[in-house]
């Protein structure tokens, strides 16, 4: 590259970035002629991203891959059995790689995180046109056809026993001895599609690959010996989303014996307590198929994120095996895509498949999924778009799986009763569906919703198993805590309060009880996640005083699972309480909001039982 186009290239690139992630950022989409839907303006145009960590691949043979935090430490994960070597083409069959751009508008990204592989797009600089492309699969051989997006993929342990033992290895894949559905590979260390990716320049400075391959010579310079993916965490002034919520059918269907006449909503909840439409159902989920790689994936876990999908594992992780039968999931994939590989690339799937739920803009209908066409009219069949659009084909879900921390997973849950009960999904072993062995129906088909909860792994989060409470203080005075104590900590003190410091955030996984005439003073954030309980509680001697919660101006409790409030404690809100679960105030109980407070969340106070709410 000459020196001229190099200063360029690097120039179009500081254009892109030059908005720091911690503020407000340009769209992130890869589209021309196409919309994003208005529902989720915030999380394209909007979003703000928060760096939590980088994933450096040290890609020579027996290269380091560690995990780097902001503040400098690191986690070594692995080490790299085999480098690539090249840049390869994305598959035809991988339609999706067309779609992503970069968190920081730049094209060089994760476009798929699995737990059994990830996929790293390394250009070229281009928009994807869906007009462009409708006749994409009739080109004769022989004659140009449009750009084909270049990637590297990152494989587990798994992949290089197969290579040891009979496969041939291909030269644009990393090969690791990190194993499937842990670390980078859908555990606390995976990246999100769209995490960007850069390389070590020879001058010892981390820049993108949009730099590096700028003139699209990608034989010429092959893959890079050092590579970073920056690993953001993506908000917006709502904050993160606590889960996606899918009604699962679409107008016409019956489900648990009730006509629907409209389609089922794609919801998503975010921790300002509002849950709102985001999207369409336009076929529901029905069965299960045995889908490769899910094999590696927890009961209950997403198995892949990239801009065509969305799949979710209903069996348990098993490891590397060539039965299919122990293989078992289902996908919601995006209109426009299902279209595209079922008639263009005739992969025949997809659409009136019950192992695919298909996603469209709000108000769409499923009439067009059986038109061949890709394009009607001029324009593309559902517009506006949702491949590769946040929050659900970019940025803000993906694989994550940390062995016994749900609060830190990402994980489904389902229920029969349109949202009355939830229940973990059964576990369903390969192909099922309204005709399934036996002539029994998959149990799919009776779930009318499906909830999928978002975590983060925060890494700043120490985790406390003790007992004393001075320890647990000092420990949030350092830093953010995981309360994961065996049974009950009770915190007794009589005088001073047990503060959460403001910027601060104490998690309950397990119980953490308030006794009589003691205080809790969250100026911070205080979550009791799924599964956690908050006990205030006294005597039944009013006297003697109670429990006592005050949540300072500062302050935010955010409640998945159950806060009790009983026999004379009582709250004090000056801040913001955010429920989305149970929240009793009962027995002689007092929850006063003072001026400037809020309640609010998915889930109504629990009040009986004499309780005083004003």
């Amino acid at each position: 590259m000459s020196k001229s186009k190099k200063l360029l290239s690097i120039l179009l690139v500081v254009l892109l970035v030059m908005a720091t992630l911690s503020q407000t950022a340009l769209a992130r989409n890869n589209y021309v002629n196409a919309d994003i839907p208005e529902e989720v303006y915030e999380e394209n145009f909007h979003a703000t991203y928060e760096l939590q960590f980088t994933v450096e691949i040290e890609n020579v043979l027996n290269g380091v891959i560690r995990a780097v935090y902001p503040d400098g430490t690191a986690v070594e994960l692995g080490l790299v059995r085999r480098p690539a070597t090249t840049v390869g083409f994305s598959a035809a069959g991988f339609w999706a790689a067309y779609y992503t751009k970069a968190q920081d508008g730049t094209f060089s990204n994760v476009i798929a995180s699995a737990v059994n592989n990830f996929h790293m797009k390394f250009g070229p600089q281009e928009a994807y046109d869906p007009l462009a492309f409708q006749d994409w699969s009739n080109v004769p051989a022989g004659q140009p056809r449009p750009w084909i997006p270049r990637q590297v993929t990152v494989a587990p342990h798994s992949e290089w026993q197969r290579i040891l033992a009979w496969a041939v290895p291909q030269n644009n894949i990393i090969y690791t001895d990190i194993h499937g559905g842990d670390s980078i590979f859908g555990g606390a260390y995976s990246p999100f599609v769209g995490s960007p990716i850069e390389h070590l320049n020879s001058e010892g400075e981390w820049e993108s690959l949009d730099i590096l391959y700028y003139d699209g010579d990608f034989d010429g310079i092959g893959a890079p010996e050092k590579l970073r993916i920056r690993v953001y965490e993506a908000s917006t002034s709502r904050g993160r989303p606590i889960y996606f919520e899918f009604e699962n059918w679409a107008a016409g269907d019956t489900v648990a014996n009730v006509k629907q006449e409209n389609n089922g909503r794609v919801m998503m909840s975010t921790e300002d307590g509002v849950t709102r439409h985001i999207a369409d159902i336009i076929q529901r989920v029905q069965g299960t198929g045995r889908f490769g790689g899910i094999e590696y994936a927890h009961h209950g876990a997403v198995r892949a994120s990239h801009p065509g999908v969305i799949c979710l594992s209903t069996t348990p992780r098993v490891g590397r095996t060539y039965d299919a039968e122990l293989r078992g999931g289902f996908q919601f994939v995006p209109a426009n895509h299902a279209k595209f590989l079922n008639y263009n690339l005739n992969q025949n799937s997809f659409i009136d498949r019950d192992q695919w739920g298909i996603i469209a803009h709000v108000g769409a209908t499923s009439e067009a999924l059986f038109d061949s066409r890709y394009v009607i009219d001029g324009e593309i069949s559902y517009n506006p778009i949702w491949e590769g659009v946040a929050p659900l084909f970019s940025g803000f879900l993906n694989s994550r799986f940390v062995e016994d921390e749900r609060e830190n997973s990402t994980f489904f849950m389902v229920s029969t009763n349109f949202g009355a009960t939830w229940e973990e999904p059964p576990v369903i072993w390969a192909t099922t569906g309204l005709t399934s062995a036996g002539n029994l129906p998959s149990p799919v088909s009776d779930w009318t919703n499906i909830r999928i909860y978002v975590n983060y792994v925060e890494k700043s989060a120490e985790v406390f198993t003790g007992s004393n409470p001075n320890t647990l203080r000092n420990m949030l005075n350092e830093g953010d805590v995981i309360l994961s104590t065996r049974g009950n900590l009770g915190i007794f003190e009589h005088h001073t309060p047990f503060v959460i410091p403001e910027g601060r955030t104490l998690t309950v996984t397990t119980s953490l009880n308030i006794q009589r005439n003691s205080t809790l003073l969250v100026e911070g954030t205080l979550i009791v996640a799924e599964g956690g309980r908050i006990n205030n509680q006294g005597g039944t001697d009013p006297l003697r005083g109670g429990g006592t919660i005050v949540v300072a101006p500062t302050g935010r409790l955010l409640n998945n699972g159950h806060v009790e409030n009983v026999s004379n404690s009582s709250v004090y809100n000056y801040g913001i309480i955010i429920n989305n679960q149970r929240f009793e105030v009962r027995a002689d109980t007092n929850l006063t909001n003072e001026a400037g407070s809020a309640i609010i969340g998915s889930a109504p106070l629990n009040t009986h039982r004499d309780a005083n709410v004003n």
